[in-house]
Formats: C-alpha cells, sequence, structure tokens
C-alpha cells in the first residue's frame, strides 16, 4: 500500500521542480528519507529490510543537493587491507569495499558545506549454517529472520559495520559537484559461514552559505558478509534436492524402471539465489552432451522460496532438444545417461565452466 503515497510524493515533488526527470526523483526521495529504528536491536532496520527510510516530502520538495549514486550495494567485496588509505593500514585484513559519491550543490547561489557520519543498521540472513533455509522463508508461525544483534544489548562497536572517508568534510560552490569516496568495511563481529548481510546509512549533513539551519542526507549501504561470488546457489544435499519424483510428488528410486514403464518422471529442485544461466540436460555416458529437457535452458532465473514458487521442475519423457532456443527437437536414443543440472554462480563468467555450480544424477538408462 505504499504505492499512492510514494505517487503522492513524487506529485508534490515534480510541481515544485517540474524540470526533474524520473531518476532524480527517485534520487531525492531516498537521499531525504529518514531511516527507522528497530526496538528490539537498538540500530537502524537494515537497508535490505527498509530502503532509505520512511519518505520525508517536505525535505524532498525543498531539497537542494542530490547523491548519486543514492544507493551503494557491496556486493563485489575485497578481503585484505585497505589500499589506497596509507594511514588506515594497521596491519590487520578487512572485508572491504570502495565507492566514490557524487555530490551537486543544486542551490546556484550558495555554496555548501557538507560533512558526513555513518549509522550501522541490522544485519540479517535468511540462511542456516548448513545452507538450509531458516524456519521464517517457510512462513512457520512465530518464526522471524534471525538478526544481529540479536536483541538491546550492545556489541562492541568494533564489531559493527565501519565508514572511513579522507575526503567527507568540504566545500562545494554554487551549482558544483564534489566528490566523496568512502571504504566500508564488513562487520567482524559475524561469522562468514551464516551468510550474512549487513548494512548501513551514510549520514551527510549539508549547511548553506549564510544560513543556520542545516539539512539531513541518506545515503543507504548493503553488502554480503563473504565472497558473493562463491556463494552456493543451490540448497546443500541434506534437503533432498534435487531429486526425481512421480506426478504426486513421490520420489522415484528407479528412475531406469520408470522411464521403462513410461510412468511421468520429474526432476525437482530450489534454488537459493538468483542465476543468470541454469541449464538441465542428458550427458550420455560417454560424457558428451546429449541435449536439453523440456525447459532446460534458462535465463535471468529467480530464487524459488518455499513460500511463494517451492521448487523448479523438468520431464524426462524421452525427448530432449539440441539448441538454446528449445526448438530443435530430438528424440533420446537407447543408452544410459544422467542429468546435469548446471547454474552459474553470481559474478560468473557463462563462458567459463569454472563459474557453475554442478549437480549430477545418478546414472539411468533410457531403453
Amino acid at each position: 500500500m505504499a504505492a499512492p503515497y510514494v505517487a503522492g510524493a513524487v506529485a508534490l515533488i515534480k510541481q515544485a521542480n517540474p524540470g526533474l526527470l524520473p531518476e532524480q526523483v527517485r534520487n531525492i526521495l531516498s537521499a531525504t528519507a529518514k531511516p527507522v529504528a528497530d526496538p528490539k536491536t537498538g540500530q537502524k532496520y537494515t537497508p535490505f529490510q527498509s530502503g532509505g527510510g520512511l519518505i520525508n516530502i517536505y525535505d524532498a520538495v525543498k531539497s537542494r543537493a542530490t547523491i548519486d549514486p543514492p544507493t551503494l550495494p557491496l556486493n563485489d567485496t575485497a578481503f585484505g587491507l585497505f589500499t589506497g588509505v596509507i594511514h588506515r593500514l594497521t596491519g590487520d585484513n578487512y572485508r572491504w569495499a570502495s565507492r566514490t559519491l557524487k555530490i551537486k550543490n543544486t542551490d546556484t547561489r550558495r555554496g555548501m558545506w557538507i560533512s558526513m557520519n555513518h549509522t550501522a543498521a541490522d544485519s540479517v540472513t535468511m540462511f542456516n549454517r548448513n545452507g538450509t533455509l531458516v524456519d521464517a522463508a517457510y512462513g512457520t508461525s512465530g518464526k522471524t529472520i534471525p538478526t544481529w544483534p540479536a536483541n538491546t544489548k550492545p556489541v562492541a562497536g568494533n564489531t559493527l559495520p565501519k565508514v572511513t572517508s579522507l575526503d567527507s568534510n568540504q566545500y562545494i560552490g554554487p551549482g558544483l559537484t564534489g566528490l566523496v569516496t568512502v571504504f566500508i568495511t564488513a562487520p567482524s563481529g559475524l561469522n562468514e559461514a551464516d551468510r550474512w548481510f549487513y548494512g548501513g546509512y551514510l549520514d551527510f549533513t549539508m549547511r548553506w552559505d549564510g544560513e543556520s539551519t542545516q539539512s539531513s542526507y541518506v545515503v543507504p549501504y548493503g553488502g554480503y558478509n563473504g565472497d558473493y561470488s562463491k556463494i552456493n546457489m543451490m540448497p546443500p544435499a541434506s534437503t533432498g534436492l534435487p531429486a526425481f519424483v512421480d506426478d504426486d510428488g513421490n520420489d522415484v528410486e528407479d528412475v531406469s524402471a520408470a522411464l521403462a514403464a513410461k510412468n511421468k518422471t520429474h526432476l525437482v529442485f530450489f534454488m537459493n539465489m538468483p542465476t543468470r544461466l541454469l541449464t538441465v540436460d542428458l550427458v550420455d555416458a560417454a560424457g558428451k552432451f546429449a541435449g536439453y529437457l523440456p525447459y532446460g535452458y534458462n535465463t535471468n532465473v529467480v530464487r524459488t522460496l518455499p513460500t511463494y514458487a517451492p521448487y523448479f521442475s523438468v520431464m524426462l519423457n524421452g525427448t530432449v532438444y539440441m539448441d538454446k532456443d528449445l526448438t530443435k527437437e530430438a528424440t533420446v536414443a537407447p543408452g544410459k545417461y544422467h542429468a546435469r543440472l548446471s547454474t552459474l554462480r553470481t559474478f560468473g563468467n557463462p563462458k567459463k565452466s569454472s563459474d557453475f555450480e554442478v549437480w549430477n544424477s545418478q546414472q539411468f538408462t533410457v531403453g
């Protein structure tokens, strides 16, 4: 139900500033929002749940500055010492990312002084340590997404996400643009094996020449506490998936017998993470590609949460397709085969086999 409120806010901003482009309006709405506190933890709600916070329409209409980009996704983090920040080389290793913001003073008459602080937000996860989804993902009554800190008991400040900048305090002349580079480090109080997503807010204060009042702007950031390029796309084998099932969802123990009896057999599986490429094909006894199964070549595939889309399904019915468009149909020749499920990892190169997570079924016979 947020849509009508946001639409009304956009109308007021456009009425005050008719020349603004859609991306500029979005930028202003995000930058002038107010992050919301989580009473259970004492931190701010994570940007993954609340974005920039609550819309502040007065500040949005009166805004005289823009920040680009308006949000900072930190999927590609480095691990090791900071580079390019000499005074921060403490000998410790961090998981960190660097981003540069363009801050424009849209007031053409007055210069603008800026300063920056940082507020850490909750960290959240949807995964157990073994890689399975938490109970809340299944819609289990009374279960919530795990959050850190777990309660209002304070945690050591040096374990929370941190932000460093060398140029966050500066003067930007009328109508000009300044650059602010920030170095954001992941929380050290979390275990990377637990797949936490962390975040926070860059809190900017702007004051214009000749004015005593200040204006507040925020830039939400969020990242994965680990190497996102190596995260498993499929759930662990302990979930029992991928698996062969019949039309009623019962496990098919002997795929060869089911195919010989011409019983409908499906390969079903979950996807914990979205992927740019997912393929399901048959491989013969010599290890050669024998064709894609029906619906076996997919691009830009979303993840499957049990409460919404329980699983993906492809059928073994003796038919394969020899092209990516699944138009060149062929009949599977008698012989021994196995099914191969391949998912491209985040940031992976589809031309590199090592960038895929691959599952191979047991061998079965097509008669």
